[in-house]
């Protein structure tokens, strides 16, 4: 009898997927895309409707070969790659350059990976959503043109080795203005007042000086003081008691979840999105890119029932609560992100999970079980008091919680709670002490992982899932830089889009750039020709570039008057390099043996400073030599970990790395794993 075969993302959902599908499947992993944009080139061709030129992705040669194979003893190829433009990207790839016409191709959608979801996205098997795979295309050529029509101009006009993207660089520009927003900010010097009163049971609470207008200085404060203290008596005029409510929370979304993890547990986003996987294969929670706050009906009702059961009756709303997408391109077809089965509570999954994963489990856990709960409430008062002179009057507020509502499971918000004592209007009361401080007004705070992640989201500039990737890039081409949890511009970054705005206005224009997204969409639902917004973007994108190239240049060459140490002939000039800013001889124009091309870093004071090689040696102090080219071996320090290795002095011709003691990096993790086999 012939199989199914079946295709998904990622290799840890073969077993349980199989599992649910029984031997008549086989289920066969892609590893993410096995193919890409031909990165040789621009690979778009411009003239036949943009039509982009395909390539097997690094690496993927075995996998592309594994399923062609399996496609060759099988009836019916399932594609279950990922319910998102990527995974139909995916999976189109493969049904039209792998499988082509072997067998016969159909599409299962599931967003969770449960028994009862996995069989009924086969029962309701359906085709491969070609407008949902334009969608993916269109932003792939977008980007691409971005990339290969906008860097060379940044190398000629501004710096050798840089480039731009097309979402990347919004993300860049909000970072950046923030810093100017920071560095061009002036504090504004106030002062408050405070009082501790003193009621006729001596009961002490803290009340603040009401003022009809910003105390600015020293002076004016000391004459506030000065009068207050002249009050010979103090009593409540007035005191008004009231009710606060305050509601859950919706359920998590791609956005708020990485919000979430990066306040709460100081998690970059890319973090987040990788824990979050990890638990979406372990099949505990829906598909984790999305950005609805739909919930099923089912799962509405079992969720209620759930309150219901655990809960005291008034914990439970009268109606189920629905929360409205801000978004207006949300995919509400998809759901937010929640536990896939309740009785999964994260103390029953603790044994199977690590730290990470137990954490950001709870999260989504709780965050959806009580944003169906009722309304918290509080109980609040305000105290107005006043002197006897009736012109000064100071203010007191208090609140206490009366009903926890869906704070009793929502345990990661604090409700402040603050008392007053047992007062009444008009009674008398003692001025026990002032309390004068001053301020300065701060500037904006620098962007970290959560607020440029609501920006982004706020600006509809790219989508959740792509949020920390675009942080990545950009600290990777060493535009910006993360100080703490704080992103800060490098000289560079700055550079970059001062240029990108004056030269391309419409990559650079937040409302321009979140319209794009706006038809990405419609393009996914089928209202739009994919080609035709490309090309709408691509002339204006045109444009753009031809003028900027016959525009004036950045690359500011400082001259100074420190002579050259190496030669001691000519001057240093300050240049930029995607690296940051070091000097270089001015002879570096001359010709012959007059022509010097020394560099040199720039110290802390100004001076120049040699840069040292740092080779790496074995214990004999001999340099290290390459094993592919005979290169010699030196120390570099990688960007994302921050870890040192061995680079070949070649690259990027030689691109072998090696560890510390010299060996390559590949042998070194083949040798592992073959001992990790043999246990």
């Amino acid at each position: 009898m012939p199989k199914s075969l079946v295709i998904v993302e990622s290799p840890n959902k073969i077993k349980k997927i199989q599992g649910y599908l029984g031997p008549d499947y086989i289920v066969k992993a892609s590893f993410g895309h096995c193919y890409q944009i031909d990165p040789s080139g621009m690979s778009i061709d411009i003239e036949d409707d943009f039509n982009p030129k395909y390539t097997i992705a690094a690496r993927k040669s075995n996998v592309v070969q594994e399923i062609k194979e399996a496609a060759r003893v099988c009836d019916t190829c399932y594609i279950a790659s990922d319910p998102d433009r990527e995974g139909e990207a995916i999976g189109w790839h493969i049904a039209n350059f792998v499988i082509k016409k072997s067998c016969k191709i159909k599409r299962v959608v599931f967003h969770e990976i449960t028994k009862s979801a996995v069989q009924a996205a086969f029962k309701n098997a359906s085709d491969l959503n070609e407008p949902l795979y334009h969608a993916q295309q269109a932003r792939s050529v977008l980007d691409r043109l971005v990339g290969f029509g906008v860097s060379p101009v940044l190398w000629k006009k501004v710096c050798k080795g840089t480039s731009a993207g097309r979402v990347q660089s919004i993300g860049l520009e909000l970072i950046v203005d923030r810093q100017k927003e920071i560095d061009a900010f002036i504090p504004e010097e106030y002062w408050d007042i405070e009082g501790i009163f003193r009621t006729p049971a001596s009961e002490e609470f803290k009340a603040s000086y009401l003022k009809e207008n910003k105390i600015t200085c020293e002076k004016e404060a000391q004459d506030l003081l000065s009068a207050i203290k002249a009050e010979s008596n103090w009593a409540i005029q007035s005191l008004d008691s009231g009710s606060k409510k305050r509601s859950p929370f919706p359920p998590f979304n791609t956005s708020t979840l990485q919000q979430f993890a990066a306040i709460t547990f100081g998690w970059p986003g890319k973090k987040t999105m990788s824990v979050a996987q990890s638990l979406f294969e372990a099949g505990l929670h829906t598909y984790h890119r999305t950005d609805s706050f739909s919930i099923s009906s089912d799962f509405l009702k079992e969720v209620r029932d759930y309150i219901s059961f655990n809960y005291d009756k008034k914990y439970l709303p009268a109606k189920a609560l629905f929360y409205k997408t801000k978004s207006a391109n949300a995919q509400e077809a998809h759901e937010c992100i929640r536990p896939t089965d309740l009785k999964s509570t994260p103390s029953s999954c603790s044994s199977k999970l690590n730290a990470d994963q137990i954490k950001l489990y709870s999260a989504i856990y709780k965050r959806f079980i009580s944003c169906q709960m009722a309304d918290a409430e509080f109980d609040s008062k305000k105290a107005v008091i006043v002197g006897d002179s009736k012109k000064l009057k100071f203010s007191a507020n208090g609140q206490t919680l009366r009903f926890d509502g869906f704070l009793k499971e929502w345990t990661y918000s604090s409700a402040k709670e603050e008392t007053l004592p047992d007062i009444k209007e008009k009674d008398s009361l003692g001025l026990s002490k002032i309390i004068p401080a001053q301020h300065f007004t701060k500037p904006p705070a620098f962007f970290n992982d959560a607020s440029i992640i609501k920006a982004l989201d706020e600006n509809g500039v790219g989508r959740p899932s792509t949020y920390a990737g675009i942080i990545d890039i950009l600290i990777a081409r060493g535009y910006i830089i993360r100080e703490g949890k704080a992103f800060r511009p490098t000289d560079l970054g700055i550079l970059i889009c001062d240029y990108l705005k004056g030269s391309f206005k419409n990559l650079m224009d937040i409302g321009y750039t979140s319209r794009i997204e706006e038809k990405l969409d419609q393009i996914a639902e089928g209202k739009h020709v994919w080609h035709s917004v490309v090309r709408e973007f691509y002339t204006e994108l045109d444009k753009d570039i031809k003028t900027a190239l016959k525009g004036s240049s950045m690359k500011q060459a400082e001259e100074t008057e420190i002579l050259c140490p190496e030669c001691g002939k000519y001057n240093l000039i300050i240049r930029n390099s995607r690296f940051g800013k070091f000097y270089g001889c001015a002879g570096y124009t001359e010709r012959g043996k007059n022509k010097c091309s020394a560099t040199f870093k720039i110290g802390e004071d100004g001076s120049p400073v040699k840069k040292v090689t740092n080779y790496l040696k074995d214990l004999y102090g001999n340099i290290r030599l390459c094993d592919k080219c005979g290169s010699k071996i030196v120390i570099r320090k990688s960007k994302k970990a921050g870890k040192d290795f061995g680079g070949c002095t070649s690259y990027p011709k030689c691109r072998q790395v090696f560890s510390l003691d010299g060996e390559p990096i590949e042998f070194k993790k083949k040798r592992k794993k073959e001992e990790d086999e043999r246990g």
